[in-house]
């Protein structure tokens, strides 16, 4: 269990920092005095062991004092994003008890508590508990309750076990070659399972996390060592570098979320890190492969991948066909979702959806999902690698492609932009000269935002909804070769 490591390096190493929160340093001894407070202050909700704890702060440092303290308690913590949306609000309301730092509508008042900042305060001036790590449980029970990232359909709840948990924090340190010196700028929610499972690395081996909402913004860089960012979020945070910016000495950038392609690939190695881990995988295998420039993906050690035809018959290296992976801390299926779980799980593999091809190295290659497939005038084609195409002409651009029913009643390629500032002729000059004119007419959409999960991927059927009244409507620009451009041409 991480809280004993974190009792391990309070007695060995008190003075090192275990957190930096803002601009307050916690030694590691100040850290594990504060979680035996906290221990103290939760043993007033009678949480015994397996209690299912859903989890939501705003404040992440009172999120990850509340994670160690509830696996001192033997709890079965469900950490989730805020705000809650109203698709995972009956996956957080089946827990048996729900902790937040803010008010939130529609959960269960009898099992809602609210740690309000006097609790808190409570909390700091109470007395420690005096064992508040409590023997080793057995390693395969329940641990740790995430949620998938919904792309393309509701979320999903994920049960790991302790024997699961602690293999998924053990890969980080080789993965991202974490030590003890490392320090890690934490960017997104903790409900996110690879950003949770590098804190956790990082506090057993006791290096440092780092919390401050600023530091990307800034450019306070150079004390940070390690950081996990979606593509969107790079592609943000370079196009803000200042004409002046220095590139941080020692950045291990790791991407997530989508494949990182060129020319961003480039510009972050540029100017941002020293090395880079791009990579694919899922929440119920973990990381599945580290991805080259070409998009080419090494397999991970202890992961298996094979390609398949819809008959499960395995194909050559070459042939493109549906994924399959596992790993030695894959989950085994979802909670009380026994119908997806034997659409996704099957005899022993994990079934992402997706539709790729292993090469005569070994090496995986996604081409796309294959309930995305997009069927426009009988051509199928992936629209993550209609986005990659683009996005390596459209800098500083966030791009979503997908097929909207146009006033004929047939499916019209779709191009969503947001952050554009070309102009409507320009748009349309350069998504016509990237996809060619084998699609025919193609909509050029200009939108606020693509819609993105919380892990960065596109809910394609959020942007399908969201632009095609746009398409419909008769607010369109000059026609060009590659179709309207619609919206403000100003946005």
């Amino acid at each position: 269990m991480t809280v004993e490591f974190i009792r391990f390096h309070a007695q060995v190493r008190p003075d090192s920092i275990a957190v930096r929160n803002g601009t307050t340093a916690i030694s590691y001894a100040r850290l594990a005095h504060e979680l035996a407070q906290l221990v103290r202050a939760l043993e007033v909700y009678e949480i015994s062991p397996g209690t299912v704890v859903a989890l939501g702060c705003h404040n992440s440092y009172w999120q990850l004092k509340l994670l160690l303290a509830l696996e001192s308690l033997g709890a079965v913590r469900a950490p989730f994003p805020l705000p809650l949306e109203a698709g995972t609000l009956r996956l957080v309301a089946a827990a048996d008890l729900i902790v937040t730092d803010c008010v939130v509508a529609d959960l269960p008042v009898a099992r809602h508590i609210l740690l309000a900042p006097d609790w808190w305060q409570a909390v700091a001036a109470g007395e420690p508990s005096p064992a508040w790590a409590p023997a080793l449980r057995d390693p395969e029970g329940p641990d740790l309750i995430l949620m998938t990232s919904g792309t393309t359909g509701a979320a999903k709840r994920i049960l790991l076990s302790r024997r699961a948990l602690a293999g998924r924090n053990h890969e980080r340190v080789w993965q991202y070659r974490l030590t003890q010196g490392s320090a890690f700028l934490v960017t997104t929610a903790l409900s996110v399972g690879v950003v949770l499972t590098t804190v956790l690395a990082c506090l057993e081996l006791g290096a440092t996390v780092v919390f401050d909402p600023e530091a990307l913004v800034l450019g306070r860089l150079d004390a940070i060592s390690h950081v996990v960012l979606l593509p969107v979020h790079l592609r943000r945070l370079i196009a803000a570098l200042p004409s002046r910016h220095t590139k941080p000495m020692n950045l291990f950038v790791v991407s997530i979320g989508a494949p990182l392609v060129d020319p961003l690939r480039s510009q972050v190695l540029g100017k941002l890190a020293s090395d880079l881990f791009d990579s694919y995988g899922s929440n119920e295998v973990g990381p599945i492969c580290a991805l080259d420039a070409q998009g080419k993906g090494a397999i991970l050690p202890g992961v298996e991948v094979r390609i398949e035809d819809e008959t499960a018959r395995i194909l050559p290296a070459g042939q493109a066909g549906l994924v399959a992976a596992r790993g030695p801390w894959m989950c085994g299926g979802y909670l009380d979702d026994p119908t997806a779980s034997a659409q996704k799980f099957a005899r022993g593999w994990f079934y992402p959806g997706d539709v790729g091809v292993l090469d005569e190295q070994g090496r995986l290659q996604i081409r796309g999902r294959a309930d995305e497939l997009l069927n426009v005038g009988g051509l199928k084609l992936s629209p993550v690698l209609l986005e990659e195409m683009l996005a390596r002409s459209l800098r500083g651009v966030d791009v979503g492609v997908c097929a909207v029913t146009g006033d004929a009643g047939t499916l019209e390629l779709c191009v969503a932009l947001a952050g554009s500032k070309e102009g409507d002729a320009e748009l349309a000059r350069i998504v016509s000269s990237v996809l060619g004119q084998e699609f025919g007419q193609i909509c050029v959409v200009r939108v606020d935002a693509v819609p993105r999960t919380a892990a960065g991927k596109i809910r394609r059927a959020a942007l399908q909804e969201a632009i095609a009244p746009l398409v419909r409507s008769g607010r369109k620009s000059p026609r060009s070769p590659a179709g309207p451009v619609v919206g403000d041409p100003d946005r």
